[in-house]
């Protein structure tokens, strides 16, 4: 649409006419409007040091005063009577900066002029009683470059001016601006057309009445981080197509839309033009999309953080092919947690060979089975923690951890598979550096055995904390299954609340010499018949209570409620 500068204020003209008058002339003086609500009130017009300051006040009571310097005494005036007045300056004034402190903070209504005081930088955060901002007319943000918290946490600014950075030509820094500002509706059209930005992060971060965003806000392409800029704007219900087309440096787009709840699309090709970007951690988090198009990240092979990206929506599947361009990426933590996909597609990580974690990558989701071959190609992967924990999942591929040598933590990696009914032979027979096995099958309540020589090749373990405990329906413990596991110090709750459990093999914990704790590592268990294993004789047994730093492993409720065992009469209380 055309449009014209005149006096300052911005002008729009369809056809014949204008469809608004120019105001009057603007005022040089910069003007607040604040108001006191005690008798013998102080405020204090609050500087940064490091700038200059030449100016006379008039505080709107009849005392009217000069400043010289930033902690100038002419800058604080008591008011005798509580009211409303207009605080006007004239001069040089580079910097007014509340920051959330200060007397003056509480007293702001509206801005009604910025004048022309030779700005340099300025700070309302906090001034929750500011209503109203006026727009620039005579360029008053000329020599602007930051307006970093600038507006942080103003909770009752409602609006945003048309043509407010028309003449802030030099500003590149607007993170956290109006952050927080809960009453804030809209954004104007065109906002930042004539700015050089390249750091916008949460600018709009927390304004949960925002409703929309403009088309074309980023038509910029300094900008680079994207960070939270509409994080938790829980009004916002689109996101505009191509918003981000201009932004060819982009590197960032962590939490960009982190717990936009009303949000349930993402337009095609959203991402297409940022070649440039490494992170999408928890971009989408807490939105309620339904669906991920088709080659969303495909012009995007720079790409090494995925974390949550896709956590806690309301997706129900993943496009095929979803990462083949992806080949950088390092981290999938989370990435599909607590969504409602069904499935996984064959060779999702395929061309990701860099893949160094997947802790809850697929956890809390509503997959019934695991493709074969799905790790294959990440060889590099570090850690599996509670990756598939709260699945349907049912079995598990032969094979499925063959390739993923470098492993050194399955913590929870079964955790609540309740419907999981047989652990697969051999599944970490190539896993020889794994140290952490606590809570890999805690609540597998479907499992109803343990193979042989599960644990043989896994000889650098030192904990399996939890790893069967609720595993109700395991009745019997191989013989010999820790024989491997030389340096294991934790045996706390491994088979708490195994009901089904009957007996423990002789000498199930002979090789075991590290062990320094079996804390209630059959608690529960009330189906144990036979002989207790005598795990209170490993080190001192003299003492007739604990001592943790006697050598002799902690046992508390180790045997709790084992009442079945014949020589539960001769187990040291403390351990039953």
């Amino acid at each position: 649409m055309p449009q014209l500068i005149f006096n300052g204020q911005r002008l729009y003209f369809p056809g014949a006419g204008f469809l608004t008058k120019p105001d009057t002339t603007p005022s040089e003086q910069f003007i607040l409007e604040i108001t006191t609500t005690s008798s013998d009130q102080e405020i204090t017009i609050p500087h940064l040091s490091n700038y200059t300051y030449n100016y006379t006040v008039e505080y709107g009571d009849g005392n009217e005063k000069t400043v010289t310097s930033y902690n100038d005494s002419g800058a604080t005036n008591i008011y005798s009577t509580p009211g409303t007045y207009q605080l006007k300056i004239s001069g040089t004034c580079e910097s007014i900066f509340i920051n959330n402190g200060g007397t003056l903070k509480d007293t702001i209504n509206k801005v009604v002029s910025w004048g022309l005081t030779d700005l340099k930088s300025i700070n309302f955060n906090g001034c929750s009683n500011l209503t109203e901002i006026t727009t620039d007319r005579l360029g008053s943000f000329g020599d602007i470059y930051s307006l970093a918290y600038s507006f942080q946490n103003c909770t009752s600014l409602k609006e945003v001016p048309v043509g407010f950075l028309d003449y802030a030509t030099t500003l590149t820094t607007f993170y956290y601006t109006f952050s927080g500002c809960g009453a804030l509706t809209t954004i104007p059209n065109g906002l930042f057309d004539n700015t050089i930005l390249s750091n916008v992060t949460r600018c709009f971060q927390n304004c949960s009445s925002l409703t929309s965003i403009p088309n074309g806000l980023f038509d910029t392409f300094n900008i680079s981080d994207f960070t939270s800029v509409f994080s938790n704007c829980s009004s916002l219900t689109s996101i505009p197509t191509g918003l981000f087309d201009d932004c060819t440096n982009a590197t960032k787009f962590i939490s960009t839309f982190y717990n936009c709840s009303l949000i349930t699309s993402i337009p095609d090709g959203l991402f297409d033009n940022n070649t440039s970007v490494d992170d999408f951690s928890t971009t989408f988090r807490g939105t309620s999309i339904t669906s991920i198009p088709e080659g969303l990240f495909d012009h995007c092979p720079n790409v090494l953080n995925f974390y949550q990206v896709f956590s806690t929506t309301n997706i129900t599947s993943i496009p095929d092919g979803l990462f083949d361009n992806n080949t950088l990426v390092e981290n999938f933590n989370s990435t599909f947690t607590t969504t409602n996909i069904t499935s996984i597609p064959e060779g999702l990580f395929d061309n990701c060979p860099n893949i160094s974690s997947l802790s809850r990558t697929f956890s809390s989701t509503n997959i019934t089975s695991i493709p074969d071959s799905l790790f294959d190609n990440n060889l590099l992967v570090e850690t599996f923690d509670y990756v598939f924990s709260d699945t349907d999942i049912t079995s598990l591929p032969t094979g499925l951890f063959d390739f993923n040598t470098g492993v050194t933590s399955f913590y929870g990696v079964f955790n609540q598979c309740s419907s999981l009914t047989g652990i697969t032979e051999g599944i970490f027979d190539n896993n020889i550096l794994v140290d952490d096995f606590a809570n890999a099958f805690t609540q597998c309540t479907s499992l109803t055995s343990i193979p042989d020589g599960l644990f043989d090749n896994n000889i650098k373990v030192t904990t399996f904390s939890n790893t069967f405990s609720r595993c109700e329906n395991i009745t019997s413990i191989p013989s010999g299954l820790f024989d491997s596991c030389t340096g294991v110090t934790s045996f706390a709750y491994t088979f708490l609340y195994c009901y089904d459990l009957t007996s423990i093999p002789s000498g199930l914990f002979d090789s075991l010499n590290a062990v320094i704790s079996f804390d209630s590592t059959f608690y529960g268990c009330n189906s144990l018949t036979g002989n207790s294993e005598e795990l209170w004789l490993k080190g001192d047994n003299t003492l007739s209570a604990p001592d943790y730093n006697s050598g002799t492993p902690e046992g508390n409720n180790c045997y709790f409620a084992c009442s079945g065992l014949s020589d539960v009469a001769s187990i040291p209380l403390y351990w039953k």
